[in-house]
């Protein structure tokens, strides 16, 4: 078959959340043999973003071969991609790092899932529980001067309804503040393209 990689930029200050493949959409697709390529499309399932959230990229394939000579091929659809632009933290303070600790931040109701102090770190995870957890950017740990606390982070599992954090904190602490940065004015647009992508000779 054939397969085309799409990059999709967005402008400064914005950032690209999800290219939901199952939304993605291929019009026409041809070689200019008129050879149809448009045949039972595939999304590929996981895009792959810049780490600044600024670009992404998708894929799509076609089982169907170009015809022998053809030079190039002609793709037009549209890529459904979710946005948002600037954040806004949420904290929650005073809390204390102790497994099954249960308190509020913002609307999302959380508690620390794990903790195993060291004599100078602690491992932890903390658990997110609300609609739209996906939307999180990231979550941080304070001391009570407001200054951040170094940590590593070990992972994460993220749903629509449900997130779990996991991370080293490279310091003792008995109590932390705990804030999380969420994504805001998110949209979700249909982004059209039209390529015209050069196949070389096929013999």
């Amino acid at each position: 078959g054939v397969s085309l990689a799409l990059a999709v930029k967005v402008a400064p200050g914005t950032a690209i959340l999800d290219i939901d493949d199952d939304d993605c959409v291929v019009d026409t697709w041809t070689d200019d043999k008129q050879t149809d390529l448009n045949i039972e499309p595939d999304w590929g399932s996981f895009p792959n973003y810049t780490e600044d959230l600024a670009a992404g990229i998708i894929t799509v394939r076609s089982p169907v071969v170009p015809a022998t000579g053809a030079q190039q091929i002609s793709i037009t659809g549209s890529v459904s991609v979710t946005t948002a632009a600037g954040t806004r933290a949420v904290q929650a303070k005073k809390v204390a790092l102790v497994k099954g600790t249960a308190f509020q931040l913002g609307t999302f109701a959380a508690s620390i899932a794990e903790f195993e102090p060291t004599d100078t770190s602690a491992s932890l995870s903390v658990r997110l529980t609300g609609s739209n957890t996906n939307n999180i950017k990231r979550l941080r740990f304070l001391d009570a001067a407001g200054t951040e606390l170094e940590a590593d982070t070990n992972g994460s599992m993220t749903s629509s309804d449900e997130s779990e954090y996991s991370y080293t904190l490279k310091a003792k602490a008995a109590s932390a503040t705990i804030e999380i940065e969420i994504w805001q004015n998110q949209q979700t647009t249909k982004v059209p393209f039209t390529i015209a992508a050069g196949v070389g000779s096929l013999k």
